[in-house]
Formats: structure tokens, C-alpha cells, sequence
């Protein structure tokens, strides 16, 4: 294409015209993240950067402690990340619902802070009652036909029935025990709760609500 001259033109002025309009665009959201929250972006590398800037700037009102290494190791073995299924289904005069902003719904729930205990021995502690992370033994009923609650084996991430030992955080085990599930606790650590991500969530959400009803009215 570039054999051409006019068409090379016609590129060269198209990718002058691309790159001005990027950097006024750059330019622009430039003063607006100084003049809003005080970041400055050619200091930032990534969206998931810039939203942790902010927050740490503008929302974050108390220092979050740092966790020992031993303690640390033991709430990751709890870690799985999302879950992904898909079904082939079929169904007649039906509705579709989408969740808005799921994770940072989550986000606005108490969050742990401080450690207050560590328990060896927590067959006396009820699940009710305690919030942390916890060694529990679970039993998921064998005829439950989609199980929720993820296990780690053999390097692989799978969703079972039966009996099985791991680690998890206590809301995650009372939100399971609802469906069905037998929670038998072993060791753990409690910790403290806070609030933590509200006013960012809620500051934000208002400025997408804001947009979605512009895109609304003007498209």
C-alpha cells in the first residue's frame, strides 16, 4: 500500500491526526485526575494502578496492617479467583438479569482488618459468630447438582461433593452453609472488622450512574 503515494499520504495523515487527538485526550484526563483526586497518571502504569493511587490518596483512612509471612501463607491457601461454568439450557417466556458492579458490591461488605485471636481448637466456636479465616472440615451432599464452593487438587481448581479439608473465610463458609453445606471448624484466626472500600465504591458509582443516563438521553 505504501507503494502509493497518495495512500501513503492519506496514512500519514490519518496517524497524525490519531496521535493529536490522543494526547489532547491524555491532556484532558491529565487535569482531571489532578484537579479531582491529586494523582498525577504519567506516574501510574495501569487502570488497576490509577484506581489504587486514588484510593489510597483520597479514601484511605487508616494504615492496613501488614500480615506475618506464616500467617499470610495460611489465608492464600484460601485463595481460588473467580469461577467460570457454562450449561446448555433451554427455556420458554423467560428473563434475563445482569448483576451491576458485582465486585465492588462485595467490596462494600466489612473487610478484616487486625487480628484479635488465634484459635488451635475451635470445635467450641460457632460460625455465627466468628469472622476470619478458618481450617474447616466441609461436607457438600453428594446429590447437590451444582456445587459452589472450590477446592485445590492436584493443581487444579475443581468444585466437589463429599468430605474434604481447606482454608476460607468465615463468610464465605455461612454463605454456603445456607445451601446446604456442613461446616465443622478446626483453626483459624479471627480478625477484626472495618469498612474500608464504602466511600470509594459510592463516589464512584454515582459518576457511572451519571454517564449511564447521559448515554441514555443523548444516544
Amino acid at each position: 500500500m505504501f507503494d502509493e503515494p497518495v495512500l501513503l499520504k492519506e496514512f500519514i495523515n490519518y496517524s497524525m491526526q490519531d496521535s493529536i487527538s490522543l494526547y489532547h485526550a491524555l491532556e484532558h484526563a491529565q487535569m482531571i485526575y489532578i484537579i479531582n483526586y491529586h494523582v498525577d497518571i504519567t506516574t501510574i502504569y495501569s487502570t488497576s494502578t490509577l484506581s489504587l493511587k486514588i484510593y489510597r490518596t483520597n479514601f484511605q483512612d487508616i494504615n492496613i496492617p501488614t500480615l506475618k509471612g506464616n500467617i499470610d501463607n495460611f489465608i492464600r491457601k484460601g485463595y481460588f479467583g473467580g469461577a467460570t461454568d457454562y450449561y446448555k439450557a433451554y427455556i420458554e417466556n423467560g428473563k434475563y438479569y445482569d448483576v451491576n458492579s458485582l465486585y465492588p458490591y462485595a467490596m462494600s461488605n466489612s473487610m478484616p482488618l487486625e487480628i484479635i485471636k488465634y484459635y488451635k481448637d475451635m470445635s467450641s466456636i460457632n460460625l455465627e459468630n466468628f469472622f476470619g479465616y478458618v481450617l474447616a472440615q466441609k461436607y457438600c451432599p453428594k446429590n447437590m447438582i451444582r456445587p459452589v464452593l472450590p477446592y485445590k487438587y492436584k493443581g487444579k481448581t475443581i468444585y466437589p461433593t463429599g468430605i474434604w479439608i481447606g482454608v476460607y473465610f468465615s463468610e464465605e463458609l455461612k454463605a454456603v452453609e445456607k445451601l446446604g453445606y456442613k461446616i465443622t471448624l478446626i483453626k483459624g484466626y479471627e480478625f477484626s472488622k472495618i469498612d474500608l472500600f464504602s466511600k470509594y465504591i459510592d463516589h464512584f458509582f454515582e459518576k457511572k450512574k451519571i454517564l449511564f443516563w447521559c448515554h441514555k438521553i443523548y444516544c
